[in-house]
């Protein structure tokens, strides 16, 4: 867990960024990341371990911009209250990333039917195997609308921005994907970025989900987590804007642990 410390500055904190990699467990290739809100000339104080600390800034809505050479640029609304703001933001690593020679990628390219590359095209991958499980609820039921989830039998690390495929285990199963916000108590307990659209009873587990999308030349690259499985299976959704409420294109890919798969072109 990253701790900060403000204590020292001068300044009043507002707002607090922390850029987490969804290519990487650390705080790899931050160094050159910038950060800066739109119409604030103001320029934060920038930690060694991704984060970033504006002070004294007024109330209200602002725009925030990261920039950084390895991983797609991001924009988000934000709202500075008066006991300061604390936002995450998950980078997602360009095609161009550094990876390691270990890491497990699949790499591909997005066109049209006139063959032009799409850009911004937005690609979801979802581990199907039950052995790939990263964890399973507990208690009797985690409620439709809870912010929360608390969860058992952990295999591996549950990390800030984190995304997972929560699949019921009753007769008719149902599923949705949700974002991890916050970790309130490790290992057990974890703050969703929205509210569970199903009630769970225990049991219920957590496949892993890779999101990306396309540069303007329509290549991408997932990196996938240490699933812990020398093969599996991976199903692909595809779509031009992000979010939407159906896939165009659906694929399914094996991927071999710690190698690189080139899927090629997919249209789309």
């Amino acid at each position: 867990m990253t701790f900060i410390r403000v204590a020292q500055l001068k300044s009043r904190v507002s707002l607090v960024v922390g850029l987490h990699s969804a290519a990487a467990a650390d705080s790899s290739y931050f160094g050159g990341a910038s950060a800066w809100l739109e119409g604030i000339p103001a320029k934060p104080v920038q930690k060694a371990d991704g984060f970033f600390v504006f002070g004294d800034l007024q109330e209200g809505a602002y725009r925030l911009h990261i920039a950084s050479e390895h991983y797609f640029p991001e924009q988000r609304d934000v709202m500075i209250a008066s006991v300061g703001t604390i936002v995450h933001v998950r980078l997602l690593p360009l095609p161009s990333y550094p990876f390691r020679p270990a890491d497990t990628l699949l790499r591909l390219s997005v066109q049209d039917k006139q063959g032009r590359p799409v850009d911004n095209a937005g690609i979801t991958a979802v581990i199907t195997e039950e052995d790939a499980v990263r964890a399973r609820l507990t208690g009797e039921k985690q409620e439709m609308g809870s912010h929360e989830i608390t969860v058992g039998a952990l295999s591996g690390s549950i990390r800030i921005g984190d995304r997972y495929l929560i699949r019921s285990r009753s007769a008719k199963p149902f599923e949705e994907t949700v974002e991890i916000a916050g970790v309130i108590d490790f290992g057990k307990r974890f703050q969703l970025a929205g509210p569970l659209q199903h009630t769970y009873s225990r049991g219920a587990y957590l496949l892993p989900v890779v999101q990306t999308r396309t540069t303007a030349r329509g290549e991408a690259v997932l990196a996938f987590p240490g699933i812990g499985l020398k093969q599996f299976t991976a199903q692909l959704s595809l779509h031009r804007e992000a979010p939407v409420q159906e896939p165009a294109v659906l694929r399914e890919v094996v991927l071999e642990e710690g190698g690189t798969v080139h899927s090629g072109s997919i249209i789309l």
